[in-house]
Parts: C-alpha cells; structure tokens; sequence
C-alpha cells in the first residue's frame, strides 16, 4: 500500500504568504523577459515544504503547473532546470535528477550518490513509488542497467531500505 504522508490527508491550510508567493512568481515570469533574480530568491529561501505548498498552489490557480511555467521562460539552460527543481516537490525533483544522471552515454555516479545513500527506510520507499509514478519504470530496474560493480552494490543496498532504524533504548554506549 501507498504510504500516506500526512500533508496529502488533509488539504493544506496555505496562507497568504503562499498566495503572495504565486503572485510574485507569476509577475517575474510575465511580460518581456523573466526576473531570475526574483524567482532564485523566491523559491531558494523557502524549505522543501514551503515550496511543495506553493507548487500544489500554482496548480490550483492556474492551468499549467509551476513547472512547465518555469521551463518554458527558461527552456533548457542551466539555470532554468535548476529553478525548474526547486519548482517541483521535493521527491518529484530527486527522481528527475537521477533520471538525468542516468540518460546518455555514461552515468553520473556523482549525482546519485547524495539521493540514493542515507535515506531512512520511509523516505526510500516515497523515492522509489514516485520515480514509478513519473516514469513508470522500476527504479532499481533503471540503475541496475546503468551500474556495475561495488557502486551498483552500495545504490542496491541503499535502495533495499533495510536500513536498521536508531532506536535510544538499543543503541547506547554500552552496545
């Protein structure tokens, strides 16, 4: 079954700051020209939550997501898929990189390390289900034809969330 994230329960209280959000994200990106520095500023200082909220947001009020919104200013440079990233939520985000990472010629390892290693069991379960969601393709399925050797070993055990959870009462010092 779907792991149930709480935020997707109950519909979000968004608040003002997050309607004044879309409001100035949607003047950088109208007219001739886009305000970079407005967008980067804007969406760079909010935490991952803050900028699903304005994401989930932009959907509600207007008919394109923030996404597309911000790729076609941008098309394909740099910069633009980076604020594209920071556009999006968290995970939807993660899944596009190392779909990235892994297109062409070559993987880059370098990449998938800091989104595959160090997950908890619950946050590796959420990369995986949205990575099929998005794409349709089984995650391990993907990297298992992109790696090879001790790299492709570490991204499966990563990928396995059997990672044993802190628990205070077990893990002391005398253990």
């Amino acid at each position: 079954p779907d792991i149930a994230r709480e935020e997707q329960l109950t519909a979000p209280d968004y608040g003002p700051e997050i309607d004044e959000a879309c409001a100035k994200i949607k003047k950088a990106c109208d007219g001739f020209g886009t305000d970079e520095d407005t967008l980067i500023k804007l969406l760079g200082s909010k935490t991952p939550y803050e900028r699903y909220l304005i994401n989930r947001r932009w959907g509600e009020l207007r008919s394109k997501t923030l996404r597309k919104r911000i790729g076609e200013e941008f098309r394909d440079n740099d910069l633009g898929i980076l604020i594209q990233f920071l556009a999006q939520p968290f995970e939807e985000a993660e899944c596009e990189m190392i779909r990235l990472a892994c297109r062409g010629i070559g993987t880059n390892e370098s990449l998938l390390y800091p989104i595959i290693c160090g997950r908890s069991n619950e946050d590796m379960q959420i990369l995986k289900k949205t990575y099929f969601k998005m794409y349709e393709k089984d995650l391990a399925i993907v990297l298992k034809g992109e790696l090879s050797g001790n790299f492709e070993r570490l991204m499966f055990y990563c990928l396995q969330a059997a990672e044993e959870e802190f628990n205070q009462e077990y893990h002391t010092d005398e253990k």
